[in-house]
Formats: structure tokens, C-alpha cells, sequence
């Protein structure tokens, strides 16, 4: 390889190894030719010294000086000198190589912006924020001097000035998208780290310069609002949201989802007016027919169920949950809609055999009927074998037991039941009843007490209290004998 750069280099010089032609031709090379063809002679040392001791020998290093003394501004030169001399630690010749290069080239944002990454790298802040901007007013359409500039000013907590370098890029930079990638990241991370008052801020910045991302930047800012307590805050924003892009299915459903926490009504109106806007918006809908049965508007919460079921068959693009089967067959309970209700949940436990709440649901449903009860056993005692210290599944299978009149083994459950939930209420009338069928009316007096103390005014209970020869008007002072450390005394067998 050295015998081929000497060659070129012979050659490039004018030596006379071959005798000059005779006539008028001349190959002598001028004064700037011979001056090129040393720094190329230089620069081709530099390159065989590179392969031969290391890229940052003594010789490279020589070889490089020389050849960029003897065609300053060539920008190769001054690059891979600067390079080669922070390979040394030689920090103030890679400054000066990169100087020189922007001296040459006063105009080149590309030798502005090389100096400033420079000085970064090195620590030297302010030099190069200034540099940075001097290549961003030489080339405006150039994204990564804005990003750079405004990286340096957010490091030394200088936030306004970041945000006036920003705007002027995402009105003059060729990429506007890549700031706003690059911010979000950003502001991201300072939400994960719980600088929320900064990501809030550069949130609404994006979404006051970024128009075309303005309506989720601003959902983000409602989200850390939320997060921070600060729920009137949150509604404010997402309204704005909602007024910049009323298009955005999102900004009704996380207004709606803020408002049902607080006014329901204004929730539900919301999500109305957002379904007149997106018809098939299956969330929306989900979303309304909660809404609707937690509010205890069965009827309409039934017809949304209905209306989600038809859409979801339509679209043939998602599937209908068990939480879904459950909450439509509660609507349907509410409405004494009971063969829809069962139908509903024969179809979920077809679908999906292991879930279990769907099987605990219907099981209770036929002992509370007194009607398939072998099949009612078999359902509970699947789900009892996938969660087996459920109370609520135990409660279910005692009344099985009790429907069926094998009222010990209807005690046993239920009493481990009560052990498992506390004071439920339904599951204290249940002992009562068990233990009312075994012949103890003392101790399901006590269970009726204890369960109207935890829900009074159950007059299915006050009824049982006055057949077993409790006076109406003496029912009050009884519950009140009946406090909480009487509810857990050892019951009899």
C-alpha cells in the first residue's frame, strides 16, 4: 500500500523520472497544484501511518497538521483532525480545527453546528448554545440545531428560554415532528420521575406548538392533573381538549370518565353527545351502559348492553367480555328480566367455562329459585375449586344445601362463609334460616339481630323476628342488645 501512495504522490510532485517530451506541452504543476498535491501527500501519510501505528500516533497526528496547514478550510482535513486530537486529549487543536473550519466557512450552519457539539461534549454550555444558534438563523429548515440549543438551556434550568428556542423551531424547522418526539420523551420522563409541574408545562407548550398532537398532549396534561388531585384542574383541560378536536372520540371519554366520578348526570350527558358524534364507539357505549346501571337506570342501561352486543356482531372486530355478560344480566335481574338473565349468563359460561363469577352468579340465582339445584351445585363448586376460600362462593353453595333441606351441611358452609365475610348481612339472615330449619330459633333469633344491624330495615327479617314471637315494637331494642362483639360469639352446633 505504501509503494502505491508513493507513487501517486511522485507523480502529483512533477519529479522527472522519465525524460520530459520534446514540443510545446508542459507538465509542470502550479504553485496551488503543487501546494494540493503536498497536503494530499500529507494526508496520504496520515492514512498509511493509521494502519500502520494507531490512529492516534505521533505521525497521524503530524501528518493531519500539516496537510490542513496546507489547504486550510478543506473540511475532511479539519474533521478528522479534530477527531484525531480528541483521540489524544488534545481538546484545545480539536477546538481550533473546528474554528478554523467555521472561519473558512462562515456561512455553513453544518461547521456552526459541529463547533457547538463539540464545546457540549466538553462542557463548554454557553459556547456552544450560542453556537448552535448561530447555525440554526444560517439554516432555519435544520431541526437539531433547535433541539441541541434548547437541550443546553432546559440542563441549566433555564425552561423559558428552552421554550422561546422550541417555538421558533417548530415554526422554522423542516421537522416539527421530530421536536415533538423528542419533548415528549422529555416530558415523559419528568412525569416519571414526579416532576409534575414541569411535564405539565411542556405538555401544554406541545400542545399550543404542535397543532396536529394539541388534543392528546393536552389529555396527557388532564391525566397528570387526575393524579395530582387536582380534578377540577383535569376537567378544565380536558374541555379544552375537547373544544381544539371535538373529532377525538378520547377527549369525550376522558371527560365523561372525570365527570361520572363527580356528577354522573353531566357524565352521562357527555358520553351522549359524544355517541351522536361516534354512533359505533364501542368504549363510549360500555361506558354508558355502567354509567347508567350504577345510577340505577336499569332500562337504559339494558337498551346500551343490547346495542353494544348488536354493534360488536357487526364489526366482528372484538369479543364481549365476562364483565360485560355480568353487568347486562344484573340490568336484566334489576328489570325482572329473569330468562334473559340467565340466558346471558349461560352464554358467558359457554364462552368461558373458568370464569368463575359468572358461575357463582348463576348457581345463586337458581337457589335463590329453588329450581336446577344438582346443576346449581355443580356450577358453585366449579368456581369453589378455582377460588376455594371465596365467601361469597361458600354462602352460595350452603344455600344450595339448604334449598336441597341438607341443612348441617348448609351450616357448615355458611358458618365458614360468615368466617370469611364478616358481618354480610345476607349471609347472617342465611344461619338464621339454617339454623330457624334445624329446630334452634334462639340462635336464628340472634343471626336475624345480627343481620339487621348491619342492614336495617329489612322487613323480610322483621317478619321472621315477629313469627318467632318477638314484638314488633321490641325489635329496635333488640338490634341495639346486639352489638358487633356479641355478632362473633361462638355459635351452637
Amino acid at each position: 500500500m505504501r509503494s502505491l501512495f508513493i507513487g501517486l504522490l511522485v507523480l502529483l510532485s512533477g519529479c522527472s523520472l522519465l525524460r520530459k517530451p520534446t514540443g510545446t506541452q508542459d507538465l509542470q504543476l502550479s504553485e496551488s497544484e503543487q501546494i494540493f498535491a503536498s497536503a494530499l501527500g500529507q494526508y496520504a501519510r496520515a492514512l498509511v501511518a493509521e494502519g500502520e501505528e494507531g490512529r492516534s500516533s505521533d505521525v497521524v497526528f503530524d501528518a493531519l497538521e500539516r496537510a490542513t496547514e496546507l489547504d486550510p478550510g478543506r473540511a475532511r482535513l479539519h474533521r478528522k483532525l479534530a477527531n484525531t486530537a480528541l483521540r489524544r486529549r488534545d481538546n484545545k487543536t480539536a477546538i481550533e480545527a473546528l474554528d478554523q473550519l467555521r472561519l473558512y466557512h462562515p456561512e455553513s450552519a453544518q461547521a456552526h453546528f459541529e463547533l457547538a457539539a463539540l464545546h457540549q461534549v466538553l462542557g463548554h454550555l454557553d459556547q456552544a448554545a450560542e453556537l448552535y444558534y448561530q447555525s440554526s438563523q444560517l439554516a432555519p429548515i435544520r431541526t437539531h440545531a433547535y433541539w441541541q440549543h434548547a437541550q443546553i438551556r432546559l440542563s441549566q434550568n433555564r425552561d423559558a428560554e428552552a421554550m422561546q428556542i422550541l417555538a421558533e423551531g417548530f415554526e422554522k424547522a423542516g421537522s416539527p415532528e421530530a421536536l415533538a418526539t423528542q419533548l415528549t420523551v422529555l416530558a415523559t420522563h419528568w412525569t416519571r420521575e414526579k416532576n409534575f409541574e414541569r411535564a405539565i408545562t411542556f405538555f401544554s407548550f406541545l400542545a399550543e406548538h404542535y397543532k396536529r398532537g394539541s388534543s392528546d398532549f393536552l389529555q396527557v396534561v388532564a391525566q397528570i392533573q387526575e393524579q395530582q388531585g387536582d380534578t377540577e384542574a383535569a376537567l378544565k383541560t380536558l374541555k379544552s381538549a375537547l373544544q381544539i378536536d371535538p373529532a377525538h372520540s378520547s377527549s369525550f371519554s376522558r371527560l365523561a370518565a372525570l365527570q361520572l366520578r363527580q356528577t354522573p348526570a353531566v357524565g352521562i350527558n357527555t358520553l351522549k353527545e359524544g355517541l351522536e358524534a361516534f354512533p359505533k364507539n364501542v368504549e363510549m357505549l360500555l361506558m354508558l351502559a355502567y354509567a347508567n346501571l350504577n345510577m340505577g337506570n336499569y332500562q337504559d342501561a339494558a337498551d346500551t348492553f343490547e346495542s353494544i352486543r348488536g354493534l360488536v356482531a357487526e364489526i366482528k372486530q372484538t369479543s364481549l367480555t365476562p364483565d360485560f355478560y355480568i353487568l347486562y344480566a344484573s340490568a336484566c335481574e334489576e328489570l325482572n328480566r329473569h330468562d334473559d338473565m340467565e340466558n346471558l349468563l349461560l352464554e358467558c359460561i359457554k364462552l368461558y367455562p373458568e370464569e368463575v363469577e359468572s358461575l357463582n352468579y348463576l348457581a345463586y340465582t337458581w337457589a335463590l329459585q329453588a329450581r336446577r339445584l344438582d346443576e346449581a351445585l355443580d356450577l358453585v363448586n366449579r368456581a369453589l375449586k378455582k377460588d376455594p376460600d371465596n365467601g361469597a362462593y361458600i354462602d352460595t353453595r350452603g344455600w344450595v344445601y339448604f334449598q336441597q333441606r341438607q341443612y348441617n351441611k348448609a351450616l357448615e358452609d355458611l358458618l365458614r362463609a360468615n368466617t370469611l365475610v364478616k358481618g354480610d348481612p345476607t349471609i347472617l339472615d342465611h344461619i338464621g334460616d339454617t339454623y330457624q330449619s334445624l329446630g334452634n330459633s334462639s340462635e336464628a333469633i340472634k343471626y336475624w339481630l345480627q343481620s339487621l344491624t348491619k342492614a336495617p330495615g329489612n322487613a323480610a327479617i322483621e317478619q321472621k323476628l315477629r313469627e318467632s314471637g318477638i314484638p314488633a315494637e321490641q325489635i329496635p331494642q333488640k338490634i341495639e342488645d346486639h352489638s358487633d362483639d356479641n355478632a362473633h360469639t361462638k355459635p351452637q352446633q
